[in-house]
């Protein structure tokens, strides 16, 4: 019988050459009973038709629920292990008929998992869903029948998680953002002004960055590394980054702490810019942290691009514990000063950060203060960062010094780059004789240029002495006049007799010619104008190298014998026409002290010189030399006709009268008597450690 229950279901088919299978589904709502299954042509058809049944047949099918819709799946904010999954609940069957919450309940499913993560019934449209680790993770929200039959809807919701958990890596941390390092993941690449531009991961086998790829008008865009939990103490963070052909930007590089970054007021702790045009670069950040916290690393553009088409790629992060130590004082200063100019006040600024850093220095532990590499003293007390410090060093041992400036840290650490030195002019009394000195050796310890007149200079082609070819000789070019070099302070002794010699020549040109030039004596406080002439040497012309000699006697003798033995040390030593004419004309320092000796060029010229000698020759009383006899002092042996000894030294042979018969410098080991007249001598063997005097006897 044909009543509404027709409405339960029905299904259409059409006239076809084939045979068609028509099938639908209804849901039996009213109590079991018998039912009719009825078919009812409906439209009227043309002549001839036919419609034929070939079987019919009915069977009980599951109910299946429509698939949930509009899920979404994030991480919790807390950055724990778990997933906040929400979605939209189905209302109807596949049937399209009305279902109840009870029909059916919420399945969750993670990754390729068979087994559900979480179960929710058909009333709840969110869970929270824990994970085992932190991840990334895929998301199936499914739709399930309560009968016996557990009917799944079919195409099940899936989405894909960003990282959930925890954001922190371990110190130290490194990553070139490859492949497989899940770190990438949990970098956040932030699109501050919001044009849909921003950072992108790239890699494949070959290649592996963050790339910020765009044309001009972009801004504000970033990465954001990681979250790091960092105890108290300093950190470098570095990061390799390069840009295009056309790139022209200045990135900035950054600490902050975790979850803090703002776009429109980004709070660095510590941070440099990077000066990047078509380079690659290497930038170090260095960042102390005072109170355990978890930070990130912010790196990115708050400026334009200067041109189309630019790039930025970050090729490599790596932050570890680094060491930083106190830096170095500034505006080193030393000044002599004391009653006999034998102390040494030095001056300086505190460091106000840490070395190579801008941290700021909170307190300085100590400053050790080295002369000549040794240590001289250690400060512990008033050390101000940024403030001024000094130290006096008194009855400082004659001769230059210099002194370093070291700032160490509660451990006694300190960097491993140059401390601030400084040397000082000569400090104290004068240096005993004998005074030998070699340019090869280096600059003359004290020695100094004095340009009388001022005017030479290279814009005007006249030169004063300077120390040339890498210090293998001083020289002066070019002279005009009153151009001096002068000695450190020299230690002159009563009723004694000293050589001095200078091995010079005169540089060949286009038109040679003769040079005079003065040797004068004065006293260290005294402007070298004021000291007085001694002695003049005449170099001719494109002369090689030579020994040029004088001779000074200290003191005023009275006795007839002390001024006998004067001549004949002085008639030794020239080609004078008399001795007595000699003495006349000797160099005669009425007392003894502290002298120097200075080099006065007179004339328009040049010369050159490379070694200086100063030495005793003789006592005004020729009996007070050695009387030692032996042929072995402290391991200087006289045999036959050589001296023998270790090392390196110069040797001088001296006649009874002080006189000056042999001198070479630098013998090694031995010096043999070539020529030499039979008779007695006396032999000075000076070292480099120690000097020997001994009498020989020539047969």
């Amino acid at each position: 019988m044909v009543n509404d229950n027709w409405s339960l279901g029905q299904a259409y088919a059409s006239s076809s050459s084939v045979k068609p299978v028509v099938s639908f589904d209804f849901k039996l709502s009213d109590s079991a009973g018998t039912y009719y299954v009825g078919f009812h042509n409906k439209s009227e058809k043309s002549s001839y038709a036919s419609l034929y049944f070939m079987n019919v047949s009915v069977e009980k099918t599951s109910f299946v629920p429509s698939p949930v819709e509009n899920v979404t799946a994030v991480p919790a904010a807390d950055y724990s292990n778990a997933i906040e999954v929400s979605w939209e609940n189905p209302t109807t069957s596949l049937t399209g008929d009305e279902i109840n919450t009870a029909d059916y309940q919420i399945e969750i499913y993670l990754n390729d998992s068979e087994t559900p993560a979480a179960t929710v019934d058909g009333d709840q449209t969110s869970a929270s869903v824990a994970v085992d680790a932190p991840g990334i993770y895929t998301v199936t929200v499914k739709s399930v029948s309560t009968d016996e039959d557990h009917a799944t809807a079919p195409n099940p919701s899936a989405v894909t998680t960003a990282w959930v958990g925890s954001h922190v890596v371990s110190v130290p941390y490194t990553t070139q953002f490859t492949q497989d390092d899940p770190t990438v993941a949990i970098w956040e690449m932030v699109d501050g002004n919001n044009d849909g531009i921003t950072f992108s991961h790239y890699a494949n086998t070959y290649s592996h960055y963050m790339e910020f790829s765009k044309s001009t008008n972009v801004y504000k865009d970033y990465l954001l590394s990681p979250h790091m939990v960092l105890a108290p103490g300093f950190y470098q963070a570095t990061i390799e980054q390069n840009g295009s052909s056309s790139t022209s930007a200045t990135p900035v590089f950054g600490v902050i702490k975790a979850g803090t970054f703002d776009v429109d007021n980004i709070e660095m702790l510590s941070s440099v810019e990077i000066n990047l045009n078509s380079y690659s670069v290497t930038s170090d950040l260095i960042f102390e942290v005072k109170e355990e916290g978890a930070f990130q690393i912010v790196y990115g553009l708050d400026q334009t691009f200067t041109s189309n088409y630019s790039s930025l790629k970050v090729n490599k992060l790596t932050v570890q514990v680094t060491e930083v130590l106190p830096g170095d004082v500034t505006e080193l200063t030393a000044t002599i000063s004391g009653d006999n100019n034998d102390t040494v006040e030095l001056s300086w600024i505190n460091p106000a950060t840490m070395y190579n850093s801008e941290i700021p220095m909170s307190s300085i532990d100590k400053i050790v203060i080295l002369r000549d590499n040794e240590e001289l003293a250690t400060l512990t007390e008033d050390l101000l960062p940024g403030e001024a410090g000094g130290y006096s060093d008194t009855e400082v041992p004659g001769g230059t010094h210099t002194y370093t400036v070291k700032v160490l840290d509660a451990e006694g650490k300190a960097h491993d780059g140059n401390f601030p030195a400084i040397t000082t002019d000569w400090v104290g009394g004068g240096q005993s004789a004998p005074v030998h000195l070699k340019t090869g050796d280096g600059e003359f310890p004290g020695w100094s240029f004095f340009d009388a007149d001022g005017n030479h200079n290279s814009n005007s082609g006249m030169y004063t002495w300077k120390y040339s070819m890498k210090k293998y000789m001083i020289e002066g070019v070019n002279f005009a006049n009153d151009d001096y070099i002068v000695s450190s302070p020299i230690k002159l002794n009563e009723n004694e007799i000293y050589e001095v010699t200078y091995f010079m020549s005169s540089p060949s040109g286009d038109n040679p010619s003769d040079m005079d030039m003065d040797v004068k004596i004065g006293s260290p406080t005294d402007e070298p104008t004021a000291y007085t002439t001694v002695h003049t040497i005449t170099l001719p012309a494109a002369l090689g190298f030579k020994n040029h000699s004088f001779y000074l006697a200290i003191g005023n003798p009275d006795e007839s014998e002390q001024q006998s033995a004067l001549r004949r040390v002085l008639a030794k030593a020239d080609d004078a026409t008399s001795a007595a004419d000699l003495y006349a004309q000797a160099a005669k320092i009425p007392a003894a002290g502290d002298f120097k000796v200075a080099l006065h060029a007179k004339d328009k010229g040049g010369v050159q010189m490379t070694e200086f000698h100063f030495a005793k020759v003789a006592d005004y009383d020729p009996g007070s030399t050695t009387s030692i006899d032996n042929v072995n002092v402290n391991g200087v042996v006289f045999e036959g006709s050589t001296v023998y000894f270790d090392g390196q030294a110069d040797v001088t042979v001296y006649d009874l009268t002080g006189t000056v018969i042999e001198y070479a410098a630098d013998a090694k080991g031995k010096y043999t008597f070539d020529g030499i007249n039979t008779g007695c001598y006396i032999v000075k063997v000076v070292s480099a450690s120690a000097t020997h005097t001994l009498k020989v006897v020539v047969k």
